[in-house]
């Protein structure tokens, strides 16, 4: 996935939970908030429930399963707004991030960065380069 979604081996991955991000969003008195776990089916095969308003929003092809997707949905259908450039949310982020994961092919000045900002706004979370590269000793 680094390189799916990353260029010049500079990039960072975010850990955390279910279990945090519904605590992180625990602020957000303004909208409903909707928080599932996308399913990845066969549109040929299989079709999407429509139960629920939200349920169209937690499906997505089987290609994309590696992803393993937890999606938050705002409902703002009460509030009469247009959104252009997307919606603000209050989120608790010391809540939200449980650690950060740096670009495994990412030089040391890059991962320094990351340190140095985390800690100029305040955070105190846990940081490693990733060693998904690492040699493996078997």
């Amino acid at each position: 996935m680094w390189q799916i979604f990353t260029q010049k081996n500079e990039g960072l991955a975010i850990q955390s939970t279910l279990g945090r991000m519904q605590k992180a969003l625990e602020m957000e008195k303004k909208y409903e908030q909707h928080i599932g776990e996308v399913n990845y089916i066969d549109y040929k095969k299989e079709y999407i429930p429509f139960n629920h308003a939200f349920f169209p929003f937690l499906f997505k092809r089987k290609s994309f399963q590696y992803e393993k997707e937890i999606r938050i949905i705002s409902d703002v259908s009460k509030h009469n707004l247009i959104i252009d450039n997307g919606l603000k949310i209050d989120v608790d982020i010391d809540q939200l991030i449980e650690k950060i994961y740096i670009h495994p092919k990412s030089e040391n000045w890059y991962k320094n960065l990351v340190i140095e900002l985390v800690k100029r706004l305040g955070f105190d979370f846990e940081i490693e380069k990733s060693d998904l590269e690492s040699d493996i000793l078997i």
